[in-house]
């Protein structure tokens, strides 16, 4: 089956990006751009773009090459660069006060620098391998206790916020009321399938056959999972198609087949995907709006949730689409389909 229409346009809007940013870096570096594109998801490109051009502005800020324009960098420089230079940018990317960064953007700069070097070295565009002395840079993290996730009880009283708005203020209840189905269906699909927000968000209607009772995830690196469909995912999106969705007459072509609209009539984006998860776990959590939880956190609840309830491993790895089954036993052999009656211990309130 080949990508919808929202997809090609996603990644169609990504590579124009990757291409404004190759335009202003050295021409030379263009095999790399190729490797890139030939080798690379779309977004992951995108990223490593980013880094690379950071730190070649890194290098003509601090005076560690003559050229003051990123455009003007010639094979000469590179030449002369060492590990050392790396070490020393992602130590001032950890430590730059105000503008430091965290643990994960430190190791997807490294990533991404040890990538370009490597490559480098691979063409003779450099004569040694930089990328083996790039070292693991670590940037303080923040103190956690455990994996942060809602309790069952959390996620009910999350899910009773908006289904009947009591803990809302006057103004918010007044687009809750036109978007209370949506809103409700965002939330059952996350606790229930563990969905990333980036699938979340690009899900279509033809992506779903009631009949069947099941729906196609587009995931990273182009997989694609077929979900049995619940009884309350059928419910919840039954009542907002309903009541909730609507196309407008200015709504792109494009975003007429996405599942989830803002009021506007465009395909909701990450961020308000994210708001919508911040608000209500806040509620579930009986906490200030700001301390709500993001979708990651919600992927995290399906994941405890099921493996406390006695769900393989295997199983809590295939429906979260971890690499690595490492990852999902910070939670608590794959198998070729997903165990459906997995998804009858995430009902989280039999009496609604």
């Amino acid at each position: 089956m080949g990508k919808p229409d929202n997809i090609i346009l996603e990644i169609e809007n990504i590579s124009k990006k990757c291409m404004v940013i190759e335009k202003e870096l050295p021409d030379f570096l263009s095999p790399f751009f190729s490797y890139m594109h030939e080798s690379m998801q779309p977004k992951t490109r995108l990223a490593y773009l980013r880094e690379i051009k950071n730190y070649l502005k890194y290098l003509t800020y601090s005076g560690k090459i003559g050229s003051t324009d990123i455009n003007g960098i010639t094979e000469m420089d590179f030449i002369q660069m060492d590990a050392a230079d790396i070490n020393e940018y992602l130590v001032h990317c950890g430590e730059g006060g105000k503008k430091s960064v965290g643990h994960s953007a430190i190791m997807r700069k490294r990533a991404a620098l040890s990538t370009f070097f490597r490559y480098m070295h691979s063409k003779d565009l450099i004569n040694s391998d930089i990328a083996a002395g790039i070292k693991h840079i670590k940037a303080p993290k923040k103190k956690e206790t455990g994996v942060k996730r809602l309790s069952e009880f959390e996620v009910v009283r999350m899910l009773d916020s908006v289904a009947d708005g009591k803990r809302l203020s006057e103004k918010e209840k007044q687009y809750w009321a036109k978007t209370k189905y949506r809103d409700y269906a965002i939330l059952i699909l996350f606790i229930t399938y563990g969905l990333r927000v980036q699938e979340l968000m690009r899900l279509n209607l033809s992506d779903f056959n009631f009949n069947k009772k099941e729906f196609i995830v587009y995931r990273r690196k182009g997989d694609q999972t077929i979900f049995p469909l619940s009884e309350e995912a059928v419910v919840a999106l039954g009542n907002y198609l309903a009541n909730d969705r609507r196309v407008r007459e200015h709504t792109p072509e494009h975003d007429k087949d996405a599942l989830f609209l803002s009021l506007k009539g465009f395909r909701l984006s990450e961020r308000q995907i994210r708001e919508v998860s911040k608000k209500y776990t806040s509620m579930g959590m009986n906490s200030d709006r700001k301390e709500g939880y993001s979708p990651q956190k919600l992927r995290a609840t399906v994941a405890s949730t099921l493996i406390e309830k006695g769900n393989s491993i295997n199983d809590v790895q295939e429906l979260l689409h971890h690499e690595s089954i490492s990852t999902t036993k910070a939670y608590g052999t794959r198998r070729n389909t997903l165990n459906k009656d997995m998804f009858k211990d995430l009902r989280w309130n039999d009496n609604r």
